[in-house]
């Protein structure tokens, strides 16, 4: 969210914000020397691309529509009791 792409495992919930070699790296099998090579060689992109992921994902609009749709599921699930 920084505007400066990131190393992460392949294997958490970081996979949600991060695009690999979009936005960030994101590591297989702790081969974390390719992912500091792209990074180094990625420091200066463009901040409108790793804008991108940030701009669609991570808005007001689209956050307040997941937990509508969250609570909306719970709701309905309990009613269903």
């Amino acid at each position: 969210m920084c505007n400066t792409p990131v190393i992460s495992s392949d294997n958490i919930s970081s996979k949600e914000i991060i695009s690999h070699k979009e936005n960030g790296y994101l590591v297989d099998n702790d081969n974390y020397s390719d992912a500091i090579k792209w990074i180094y060689e990625n420091l200066n992109k463009n901040i409108k691309e790793i804008n991108i992921l940030k701009s669609k994902k991570f808005t007001l609009k689209e956050i307040s529509s997941q937990y509508i749709r969250l609570y909306s599921e719970i709701l309905k699930k309990n009613y269903e009791l």
